[in-house]
Formats: C-alpha cells, sequence, structure tokens
C-alpha cells in the first residue's frame, strides 16, 4: 500500500464528510434519528446477509474452472475480506481473500484476484443499470447521465477486455514469461506464477453459460442490498420506493470507487445524501441520518462477525494482508486454533 494512496482517501474522505455536515441542524438530525424503527434496520441487516451468500454463490461460479470450493468457506471468506476493507486502508480485504483461499484450498492468489477482478466489472455494469433506471423514474431533475453512460462504457471495455485476455490466455502467459525473465530469483518466479494463475483465474470468461449465470447473480445480489436500503427508508418518513433503492444503492456504491478512509466515509454518504435531496427533495437532516442508518448497517455487523472468523482462524487481519505475495503463501496460525475455522 503506497503512503500517497493512503493520504490521499484519507483527503477525500475528509473533504467530503466535511461538505456533508456543514450548515446541518444537528437538533434535527437526532430527532430524525431517534425516530428510527429498529425492527426496519434488523431485517435490513438480515437482507444484506443473504445478499453476501447470494455473492458467495457467485464467486463460487466464477472460481469453477479453478475448483469447486465450499459455499460456506466462501460466505465466510467473503465476511473477512469485507471486514478488512471496512477496518483497514486500501481495499485491504482483497488480498485478504486471497491468502486465505490459498491457505484453506491453495487456490493460487493470482487466480483469487482475477476472480476479484471479473466480481468488480460485473458489479460495475449492474450497479451502472441500477442508476439508469433509477434516474428514469425519479420525480425531480436528474443525475448528469455523461457520467453514468462513461462510467458504464468503463465497464463494458473492462469485460471486452477480460475476454480477450482469457480467450486464450496467451497473453498473459507471456506476460508471465517476461516477469521470469525481468526480475531477479525467486521475485521473478512468484511475480510469474502469480500472472499465469492469474489467467486461471479468467475461466469464467471463456464460458458463456458460467459468465451469464454470474452476471445474474450480481443482478440478484445488487437486487437484494437495494431491498435492504428500502426497508431501512420505511423506518423513516422518506417518500421514495423500490426505485428510489435501485438509485440509491447504484450511485452510494459506484462512489466507494473512490479512493476513501476505511469504511468508504465519505464516498458512501455523499452519493446517497445528494440523491434523496436533489432527487426526491427530501430534508438534509433526514437524509443524512438515514445514510448513517445505512451506513452503520453495512458496516457494523459485518466488522463483528468478520473478527469473530479471524479469531476462529488463528490470524488477524493485518497478518493477512501483510502475507508476502506469492502463490505458495502459507500463513501462521493462532497457537490451538482449528484450521478448519472458516469452513
Amino acid at each position: 500500500m503506497s503512503s500517497a494512496r493512503l493520504i490521499l482517501g484519507l483527503a477525500i474522505s475528509t473533504l467530503l464528510l466535511a461538505l456533508l455536515f456543514v450548515n446541518v441542524d444537528f437538533r434535527a438530525l437526532a430527532a430524525a434519528l431517534a425516530q428510527v424503527d429498529p425492527r426496519f434496520v434488523a431485517v435490513g441487516i438480515g437482507l444484506y446477509f443473504v445478499g453476501v451468500l447470494v455473492r458467495a454463490l457467485r464467486w463460487r461460479l466464477i472460481l469453477r474452472p479453478v475448483g469447486d470450493l465450499p459455499l460456506a468457506r466462501l460466505f465466510a471468506v467473503l465476511i473477512v475480506g469485507f471486514t478488512a476493507n471496512d477496518v483497514l486502508p486500501a481495499r485491504l480485504g482483497e488480498l485478504a481473500r486471497a491468502y486465505l483461499l490459498n491457505r484453506s484450498h491453495q487456490v493460487q492468489v493470482g487466480a483469487t484476484i482475477a476472480s476479484i477482478v471479473v466480481e468488480r466489472v460485473l458489479d460495475g455494469l449492474t450497479l451502472c443499470l441500477f442508476v439508469v433506471i433509477g434516474i428514469s423514474t425519479a420525480p425531480h431533475g436528474g443525475l448528469p447521465h455523461g457520467v453514468i453512460w462513461t462510467a458504464a462504457a468503463a465497464f463494458g471495455i473492462a469485460t471486452f477486455a477480460l475476454w480477450v485476455l482469457a480467450r486464450p490466455p496467451a497473453l498473459l502467459a507471456t506476460l508471465g514469461r517476461i516477469a521470469l525473465r525481468l526480475a531477479p530469483g525467486s521475485a521473478g518466479r512468484r511475480l510469474g506464477g502469480v500472472v499465469g494463475s492469474f489467467a486461471s483465474g479468467l475461466g469464467v470468461m471463456r464460458n458463456g453459460r458460467l459468465l451469464l449465470a454470474s452476471l445474474a447473480l450480481s443482478f440478484l445480489a445488487w437486487t437484494v442490498e437495494a431491498s435492504m436500503y428500502y426497508v431501512i427508508a420505511l423506518a423513516f418518513p422518506l417518500p421514495v420506493g423500490p426505485l428510489a433503492a435501485l438509485l440509491g444503492v447504484g450511485v452510494a456504491n459506484l462512489g466507494t470507487m473512490l479512493p476513501a478512509a476505511p469504511g468508504y466515509m465519505g464516498t458512501f454518504d455523499v452519493p446517497l445524501v445528494a440523491v434523496l435531496k436533489s432527487l426526491y427533495e427530501v430534508s438534509p437532516p433526514l437524509a443524512i441520518g438515514y445514510t448513517l442508518v445505512v451506513h452503520a448497517a453495512l458496516v457494523v455487523p459485518v466488522v463483528l462477525f468478520g473478527l469473530l472468523l479471524t479469531w476462529r482462524e488463528g490470524v488477524s487481519l493485518r497478518a493477512v494482508t501483510r502475507a508476502p505475495l506469492g502463490s505458495d503463501t502459507t500463513l501462521p496460525r493462532r497457537e490451538g486454533a482449528s484450521p478448519q475455522a472458516l469452513k
């Protein structure tokens, strides 16, 4: 992780949070939070974990060309990865996922990273579709259409690029051989192995049936998460419907692709508040109160569950994310911990 990226993320989050809370009536914000019905929040949290289960099933399909991995293990590793992203900077949760799968099922690091890249592209395509649907039905104004179509085009190009790299993966194999020549000794062998395993992780791009199923599960996973947004909105007097939830989940999660402090502070909140204020004429205290509750529901339960899982695994989040890059990575276990703890 470069210090420049960390500083940039902290700066962006600080700026966005300052913009979010400037001139806010904190008494009105406290009043909005005081009226929240916790039953709706609890149901929303349950829906979120259902969505994580769908994501684990999608990840299993994406990794099918690499191996048939247990769904329970993938679900647990996803939770740990999300936890690392929420409490550590620079999306270190992606490394945590790679190393935990390598540790328990010898899945090569490059293959896991490739599967995560495929996930991100499918997520981006789905979220852009949700935003297009949402802004076409919003009662007031609209978001900059050019930005949305540019993002959709970028994800479409990325999908095509992955398809080219995967059919056949000769280019990646060539890059692996170049890495062996350029990098000295074990570093070259390690990097070459990662590049080669990355090619194997793109196997889903060569299987139309698996790719379409993965895209359908992406749509289902984000629809379930959007239903979480809608259910939590029922705890507030918000004039929004299910299509507004699609728009909210789309803009909020596209915003998290920007560098930010741990937990996507600011980059998640500002886009969602902006949509509520400009397109649905929700008052700033109510929009911010709703966003804070949704953000907390997305972060706090996952972090608590993820910390429990890492404890059972016998590793710390920092140990997982600082392990050396390589296809033969094996992480140290806490004495007495079960190697099957996350299965």
